[in-house]
């Protein structure tokens, strides 16, 4: 932390001389004045250093990897990830001969192995979550399917339920329908 200190300091500062030599490729590259690729060097490395309370796993092989066995975060967000195993449980409901619909909506209303406390996470809750930030929201698609839906769940809780069940939006419609609808949504 002292050491992203002293670097913030001196980039900050009018004498960036020192920093020049292994920063100056990268600035020409960016086409940044040296002094700007200094300090973002600068912050880069104080916010790495300086008041991250994580560190490498040691060993290496001791880190508590998200479900796919490749990601290792650096704080613990594996219950919030293993709402990915609930993904593809209901990818395997779906995948039985006939598909088990009852089975496949179990996991997405109840969840099954992401715990949120005393309960599960569900992606039923995912889908029913507010999305807004002072009443409106940041992302123009969602805001245009709502305009169009008129309700949060009618953008994905109702279309996901109605094709579990087979009424509403998938009502006569084929399993290879209702399975892609679920399994994109």
């Amino acid at each position: 932390a002292i050491l992203a200190q002293a670097i913030l300091a001196q980039a900050w500062s009018s004498n960036v001389t020192s920093l020049r030599p292994p920063l100056a490729p990268l600035a020409a590259r960016l086409r940044l004045p040296i002094a700007e690729m200094a300090a973002l060097f600068a912050l880069s490395l104080a916010a790495l250093l300086g008041s991250s309370s994580s560190a490498l796993c040691v060993p290496s092989d001791s880190c508590p990897k998200l479900t796919d066995a490749k990601y290792c975060p650096v704080n613990d967000v594996k219950e919030h990830g293993d709402i990915n195993r609930d993904v593809s449980q209901i990818k395997t409901y779906l995948g039985e001969t006939p598909p088990n619909y009852d089975k496949a909506k179990e996991v997405y209303t109840n969840g099954m192995y992401s715990s949120k406390g005393t309960s599960n996470r569900t992606l039923q809750g995912l889908a029913q979550s507010d999305m807004t930030s002072s009443g409106k929201y940041a992302n123009a698609f969602y805001s245009g399917a709502l305009d169009l839906y008129g309700s949060t769940n009618a953008v994905w809780e109702d279309i996901m339920i109605a094709c579990f069940g087979g009424s509403g939006t998938c009502s006569g419609k084929s399993d290879t329908f209702r399975k892609t609808i679920i399994n994109k949504g």
